[in-house]
């Protein structure tokens, strides 16, 4: 019994369609050395852009804090409290407002949803551009409000948009 893929690869986007878009001829020296390292260099690339957002959460997170500090060294001592409050609903409240504005799919964890892509099931907007960006700016502001919300989710989520779409 020999499997047939054909239909897989002409019906989906991304993940495996990846060889499809190769023109080099296979006799030309350059795609065999192409072909040796394109996976190497894409998983790099993978795993650098992730990096890179995971130090871009924890400058934001710290700039935060000194944002905060300074925010509130205006206020009285005796409104700290209640200021702090108010801007902690307001950052809360921006990030529903920016993540649903930008793609409504960002919402959740985002595990779920790689669990179904990984299964086979793959709705391209829940690998897209716009998703990386509210995914990204919901987490940030939800964080900065003081939500208990776990980082893990999100940025297995936005690596793997971000893996699609270096993969176009």
């Amino acid at each position: 019994y020999k499997r047939q893929d054909t239909e897989w690869s002409e019906n989906l986007d991304g993940f495996s369609t990846y060889h499809a878009g190769s023109t080099l001829s296979k006799d030309d020296a350059m795609s065999k050395v192409w072909s040796w390292l394109d996976i190497p260099i894409l998983l790099s690339l993978i795993g650098l852009s992730s990096a890179m957002l995971s130090f871009a959460t924890k400058t934001v997170l710290m700039y935060n804090a000194d944002v905060r500090h300074y925010i509130l060294s205006f206020v009285p001592e005796d409104f700290q409290w209640p200021a702090f409050c108010i801007y902690c609903v307001f950052m809360s409240l921006l990030a529903c407002y920016v993540s649903q504005l930008i793609c409504k799919e960002s919402v959740g964890g985002g595990l779920a949803d790689m669990k179904t892509i990984l299964g086979g099931v793959v709705k391209p907007v829940l690998l897209s551009r716009k998703l990386i960006v509210a995914k990204t700016l919901g987490l940030w502001l939800s964080l900065m409000g003081g939500l208990s919300v776990g980082r893990e989710g999100p940025f297995v989520h936005v690596s793997g948009a971000i893996a699609d779409q270096l993969m176009k």
